[in-house]
């Protein structure tokens, strides 16, 4: 593997991806792979991603109407955004898994 380099999820897949592009993740799964997956699964991924970046810019909001009035945030409501933005992460991380394990299966030829 060339120095730099993030590996498809997918095995026996061999393409590669820039790891420059990428801040955190240590997997990718490449273009060519991800058509694999199902539209319903890729779907499910695309919704928990949009849901996640508008419940950010909520937070945001929020966050900021709440400095400029100089009242800060409840506990209790700092905590309800953090336990909504586990959730989210875990539906990102589980409907990735499913495009992966999809396309994983298509192909070796199993599905």
């Amino acid at each position: 593997m060339a120095e730099g380099r993030i590996p498809c999820a997918v095995p026996f897949c061999r393409r590669t991806a820039d790891a420059s592009k990428y801040e955190g993740p240590t997997k990718i799964i490449c273009g060519k792979c991800w058509r694999l997956g199902s539209a319903a699964a890729r779907r499910a991924y695309r919704i928990a991603r949009r849901r996640e970046r508008l419940l950010l810019a909520r937070y945001e909001r929020e966050c900021t109407k709440a400095e400029a009035t100089g009242v800060a945030i409840a506990s209790k409501r700092a905590r309800k955004w953090w336990l909504i933005r586990r959730h989210l992460a875990r539906a990102i991380h589980d409907s990735w898994e499913r495009v992966r394990i999809e396309a994983t299966e298509r192909k070796g030829g199993i599905a």
